[in-house]
């Protein structure tokens, strides 16, 4: 499946209505409010998924990359919890207000191998993920096609710099879980050379604006 045309969430984190609020009243609104959750069990809840538009195809590697700062195979270190974004106050099918922002996961995050750019190996970096766990801890929202890191798991991430120097890692195809446990495991695997190709012949045709992380070397 292909998203193309107007602007690609995981660079502006633009505002998206998902699933769970469609429909809804929107009563006030809030852009800079965050409240910050702990980490919850998400092994039972319902996915409720993100749907974007995009100005690549985020199915074909060569423009993720290429789109991309940064491309790194990582380890999860931990999940530090969730925040909320552009926080709105609507009214649920009840007529009652409830407050729905956009989820964002902070992880810390183990760089083991730099693909694309040059981040700090061997350190535990702060790493936010576009997605979570919903306000009311009853659903996780995430793209299509994406899903929530785990903890002590290996995946190949795309990231993009922030103004102010994190990362943010979002979208479709954003995080590519590892079946791995060494290095060794990790560059012999099929999706590692598949990336590192994806890296070689990227494709850069969107012109946007680029930042630099606080976390290169």
């Amino acid at each position: 499946m292909k998203f193309k045309k107007n602007i690609l969430v995981a660079v502006t984190a633009a505002v998206l209505v998902t699933g769970g609020v469609v429909g809804a009243n929107v009563l006030t609104k809030s852009n800079n409010e965050q409240t910050a959750v702990a980490p919850v069990n998400t092994s039972e809840l319902p996915i409720q998924p993100m749907r974007g538009s995009f100005v690549i195809d985020v199915n074909n590697k060569k423009e993720t990359v290429g789109l991309a700062d940064y491309v790194f195979v990582g380890k999860v270190v931990s999940n530090k919890g969730t925040i909320y974004k552009n926080v709105v106050t609507m009214e649920d099918e009840n007529g009652k207000p409830k407050e729905v922002g956009s989820p964002y996961t902070n992880y810390t995050i183990e760089v083991i191998d730099n693909i694309k750019g040059k981040l700090k190996k061997n350190t535990p970096l702060e790493v936010q993920k576009q997605g979570g766990v919903t306000q009311d801890n009853k659903a996780i929202y995430v793209f299509e096609n994406d899903s929530l890191p785990e903890v002590n798991k290996y995946y190949i991430f795309l990231a993009y710099a922030q103004k102010d120097g994190s990362i943010l890692i979002s979208g479709p195809n954003s995080n590519t879980i590892l079946n791995a446990s060494d290095k060794q495991d990790i560059v012999s695997s099929a999706e590692y050379k598949a990336y590192k190709d994806a890296f070689e012949n990227q494709i850069t045709k969107v012109k946007r604006e680029r930042y630099t992380s606080k976390f290169e070397e």
